[in-house]
């Protein structure tokens, strides 16, 4: 193996190993979500066995980023005035 493939090979697994640790903290970039703190809302949240990316305020609700079992991120939408209950979209289109 080459020189500069081994070294391309260290900075690719740098990069990777610090990926994680990115998308763990722009789940804290908000401090306040509809009146409360954003750090509050990822315990309960987690607290319930929902493994948060990151959190939105969109109009009346608290958007999650959630990462799924599969690895995979979906989006979540909870009330934050109905105890963060989650709200499932009836809309049509």
């Amino acid at each position: 193996m080459t020189p500069f493939r081994t070294l391309g090979l260290i900075a690719a697994a740098t990069v990777a190993l610090a990926l994680p640790a990115y998308a763990y903290w722009n789940a804290f970039e908000a401090d306040d979500i509809h009146d409360r703190h954003a750090q509050n809302i990822v315990d309960e949240l987690q607290g319930r066995g929902i493994k948060v990316e990151r959190l939105e305020e969109w109009s009346e609700f608290v958007i999650a980023f959630v990462v799924n079992e599969d690895g995979s991120t979906s989006f979540q939408y909870f009330d934050p005035d109905n105890g963060l209950k989650q709200v499932h979209s009836t809309a049509r289109f």
